[in-house]
């Protein structure tokens, strides 16, 4: 009877949050299972992964100041794949074995631990041997998979599952888009690049086949618009029409296929903006003492109407009780010590706060409260998608510094024995660039915050093509290929689906404030991996 209740209750825990565990039914299987699933226990192998991911600021190149023995790390990173090793070892203990065996997730984490410790080993022997070649630390690249494949990463997963399930939606629409772009650059060559044409820099224009189609595919990103087509405006008029439909046809209909526009969005935020700064300008000071009783009313009558315990279930209430209650306490302060200079910075605090007041009124209109709902329901999906361009960021940034690190630097070396090099951002093919004039020499791979920074800014896309061009000109044109992809990964694929996945949580949500639907919706939401887990 005990054991029938202990697998009973494990059975509805797993249905609660969604899982679908394997385990044996024996008794002390049940007992290893739940112990497995004790929240302090994941709390640790999460604190473990977040360790082991954090190694990159402290190898070589590390982040300046942080700079530790690399032994020093070697021993962290053998403590982490232990605590790893422990874990698998537990799910084997509850687990029949062939299921143990099937779950991919426990071969992936495996595989890993087990390249790892032999790259270590390999990494040891050439450091200790003093061999005269740069040694690199190759399966760092596969740190993210532990945040992806252990037990708990269950959303990952699933949100990794659903780009997966995406992509051949997309796919014909992207490698109809590439072909278009290589059509558009073989017309290029042909009609500009024997004119004998000059970029601004004094280059050959459109003449290199590749450089044309990387450059026509930055187009698409609108980074390098109109500077690319001045040199054959400027030769003739009617080559601009060239420009013109080759915009409206890879930007404005195929990259747009990729991402849905609703307007609503952006009227909503632009009013709430321009309501925003009305309620701040109107600045009403002399009544804040008496809004500020009126509401403390309030919220004592709440408090005798419907009971303390009542009152804290409801969002709104919280948000009255912290909001009103800060802003008395900073009026009290106010009064209290009224000399003191820091009055002024109390007065701002309570202007912020009553700003904040307006969120309640928002969240009481019905319309508003679909994007209210929208916003609660993307919540898991927000942190979710940002783990996934976290673990593409992380690994960019582990190849990143392998391929260019050293290469650009941020300040020129002082040292005596100095040369020539060590100017225009330590390398002197980037003189007379747009990157060195631009001052871009901070964007670089010399540690993984660096690299990190740099990264984000080529998936903001503005300026993208300078900085990519100016790690082609410190390594070859081969280089754009790392760029590229990472544009196409992480800007087209996975920012692109989550926003599509955004979109459609508002429609779902509209149609569910209007009540239809709602079991169909809320599970087409679920397999979307964009709902609340409880």
């Amino acid at each position: 009877a005990l054991q029938e209740l202990l697998l009973a209750g494990i059975l509805v825990a797993e249905a609660r949050k969604g899982g679908n565990g394997y385990f044996q039914t024996t008794h002390r299987e049940l007992e290893l299972y739940k112990l497995y699933n004790k929240p302090i226990l994941q709390f640790i192998i999460y604190v473990f992964v977040w360790v082991n991911l954090s190694l990159a600021l402290f190898e070589e190149p590390a982040v300046k100041g942080l700079a530790i023995p690399y032994w020093g790390c070697l021993i962290i990173e053998y403590f982490c794949l232990f605590v790893f090793c422990v874990r698998l070892f537990h799910v084997w203990s509850f687990a029949a074995g062939v299921k143990f065996w099937r779950d991919k997730k426990n071969a992936i984490l495996l595989v890993v631990i087990v390249l790892t410790f032999l790259d270590m080993i390999m990494y040891v022997i050439f450091k200790e041997a003093e061999v005269d070649a740069h040694t690199i630390r190759w399966t760092r690249i596969f740190r993210p998979l532990y945040l992806i494949n252990i037990s708990e990463g269950r959303q990952i997963r699933r949100a990794v599952r659903n780009i997966r399930r995406t992509l051949p939606e997309i796919a014909n629409v992207l490698i109809l888009l590439l072909l278009m772009i290589a059509l558009f650059a073989q017309i290029c060559v042909k009609l500009f690049g024997g004119k004998n044409l000059k970029d601004v820099h004094g280059k050959p224009y459109f003449t290199d086949y590749l450089y044309v189609y990387f450059s026509l595919y930055v187009l698409t990103t609108t980074a390098n618009n109109p500077d690319i087509g001045m040199p054959a405006y400027d030769y003739s008029e009617w080559s601009a029409w060239f420009f013109v439909v080759y915009l409206v046809l890879c930007m404005y209909i195929f990259v747009s296929i990729f991402l849905a526009v609703v307007l609503f969005f952006v009227y909503f935020f632009d009013l709430v903006i321009f309501a925003n700064a009305i309620f701040i300008a109107l600045d009403a000071n002399d009544y804040e003492i008496l809004f500020l009783v009126l509401f403390n009313i309030e919220i004592l009558l709440k408090f005798y109407t419907i009971g303390f315990k009542d009152f804290f279930r409801g969002f709104w209430n919280w948000f009255d009780f912290l909001v009103i209650g800060a802003a008395t306490l900073a009026l009290v302060i106010e009064a209290s010590f009224i000399s003191l200079q820091s009055s002024q910075s109390v007065l701002d605090f309570l202007m912020v706060l009553r700003v904040l007041r307006l969120a309640k009124i928002i969240g009481q209109v019905r319309r508003f409260q679909v994007i209210i709902g929208t916003l609660m329901q993307i919540g898991p999906a927000i942190t979710t998608y940002g783990a996934i361009m976290f673990i593409l960021y992380y690994i960019y940034a582990i190849v990143g510094i392998e391929l260019f690190g050293g290469l650009i630097l941020k300040e020129a070396p002082t040292n005596d024995n100095s040369t020539v090099n060590s100017t225009f951002c330590g390398n002197i093919k980037l003189k007379g660039s747009d990157f060195y004039q631009d001052r871009y020499c901070s964007n670089n791979f010399d540690d993984i915050l660096k690299a990190m920074k740099l990264l984000f800014d080529l998936t903001v896309v503005n300026q993208w093509h300078v900085i990519t061009q100016g790690f082609v000109l410190v390594t070859n044109k081969w280089a754009r290929l790392y760029f590229l992809s990472f544009h196409m990964i992480c800007v087209i694929v996975v920012l692109n689906i989550f926003v599509a996945f955004i979109l459609e949580a508002f429609m779902l949500e509209y149609s569910i404030s209007h009540g239809k639907f709602e079991t169909v919706i809320e599970k087409k939401i679920e397999e979307k991996g964009i709902g609340v887990s409880r």
